[in-house]
């Protein structure tokens, strides 16, 4: 049976036929940047974008009632300190469910928008003006055209690929927008990277990046340990230490492909790889306290009995930093574990961070993470790809935008 979404969503992966930029777009050859198609301004007609089709909602609620697509009517006229972008990829966090649901801090930018909702079956409609935001908070667009600059605005090269500024400005799941250059930040050196990479730089490695650098004095050598291992920080937390030489002990939750998914992790750099179950152990116990080196450094996203059955492996004065609750169970620690080692419990959120420092100190972080992938020392997280204009079973398609991050693997938005 068809859910709601399953509706609302099918004709976003209808055919390029929606889209008379596409047609437009095939129609030259120009090249630049990366080894993707990227069209410089003066090879189409920007008259041509008269919309953005976007995953929009009302009101906060479950994505697979609230979710709906629409198709957003975009002014010819750009005006002063804005720029007009075209969305080329954007991941499905945990987080942009939350926000859509209401229950993340950082709430959707309802804005009154003239749009036509895409029903199955629908021949034309009339527009209507409602107030919605558009459903996304990670993304990377590519600068199509740029108003005037003002004396406070930012001014962008047409072409440059950007990000958004800070979660909750500019929702990111849409073909197109017409947002102020303030609300967006150029990609140092997107040379050699993808715009899928590139669109997971702001979330997942940022965070991984700046818990290994920000909380303790990590040395070649030294131990940190971490749940979720086989998320995308806990991924990106394996890489980065192996690349400056820290060793990971990584925890995840026991299933049928452990094994597998083990070796996957070994491949990343992981230094131990160890089933939740085993945490209590003898075996356990026994290897992880009798180590070469202190566990300086554990890392939280799950909360409950787990997180405190891996905090007690932590040495003397080690710290342990928390940045998510996939649990939904509170962190508790032993008095004896303050008292007696004096264990530190802190929280990290990335949101906070790049609002409280500069964007030049935000650069600087993803020019070094960029560097990495363009090595090959940092890889994604495994995910699945929706492809907006691909044509297919629509019905599958929207069942695992419905199913998000259910399935074990990453989803991510591709324009």
């Amino acid at each position: 049976m068809s859910s709601p979404l399953h509706k609302t969503l099918q004709p976003l992966f209808l055919g390029r036929q929606s889209y008379p930029l596409h047609s437009t777009l095939q129609k030259t050859n120009i090249y630049f940047g990366s080894k993707h198609k990227l069209f410089h301004q003066c090879a189409y007609n920007l008259s041509a974008i008269r919309k953005s089709r976007a995953a929009v909602y009302e009101k906060p609620g479950p994505p697979n009632e609230v979710l709906k697509i629409a198709d957003i009517s975009l002014s010819d006229d750009i005006p002063e300190g804005m720029a007009l972008i075209r969305m080329m990829a954007s991941p499905v966090n945990p987080s942009d469910l939350n926000q859509i649901e209401g229950l993340y801090p950082v709430k959707g930018q309802f804005s009154n928008r003239e749009l036509v909702y895409i029903e199955e079956g629908a021949d034309s409609q009339t527009p209507k003006n409602v107030s919605v935001a558009i459903g996304g908070n990670e993304g990377v667009g590519e600068i199509l055209k740029v108003g005037e600059t003002t004396e406070d605005s930012k001014n962008f090269e047409v072409g440059a690929w950007v990000l958004p500024n800070q979660s909750g400005k500019i929702g990111t799941w849409c073909t197109h927008a017409i947002v102020p250059t303030n609300d967006l930040v150029a990609v140092p050196n997107c040379n050699g990277v993808t715009p899928e990479q590139v669109s997971t730089i702001k979330v997942n490695p940022s965070t991984a990046y700046r818990m290994l650098k920000d909380f303790v004095d990590l040395s070649p050598g030294d131990y940190v340990i971490q749940n979720g291992a086989n998320s995308g920080v806990g991924r990106a937390v394996i890489q980065l230490c192996r690349e400056w030489g820290i060793n990971t002990i990584n925890i995840i939750r026991d299933r049928d492909n452990f094994d597998e998914l083990s070796e996957e992790l070994k491949s990343l750099g992981a230094t131990m790889v160890i089933k939740d179950t085993d945490l209590k152990s003898s075996d356990v116990s026994v290897t992880l306290n009798n180590l070469e080196q202190p566990i300086k450094l554990g890392l939280n996203c799950v909360g409950g009995k787990q997180t405190l059955a891996m905090t007690k492996f932590l040495s003397r004065h080690g710290i342990l930093v928390t940045y998510g609750g996939m649990s939904r169970q509170p962190v508790t620690l032993p008095t004896s574990f303050l008292i007696f080692k004096d264990i530190q419990a802190k929280g990290f959120w990335m949101t906070r961070w790049y609002k409280s420092h500069s964007e030049q100190e935000r650069l600087e972080m993803w020019d070094h993470l960029l560097s990495l992938m363009r090595q090959g020392k940092l890889v994604s997280q495994p995910m699945t790809q929706i492809n907006w204009s691909e044509n297919g079973t629509p019905s599958e398609l929207a069942e695992k935008l419905a199913l998000g991050t259910g399935w074990g693997s990453k989803h991510m938005f591709v324009f």
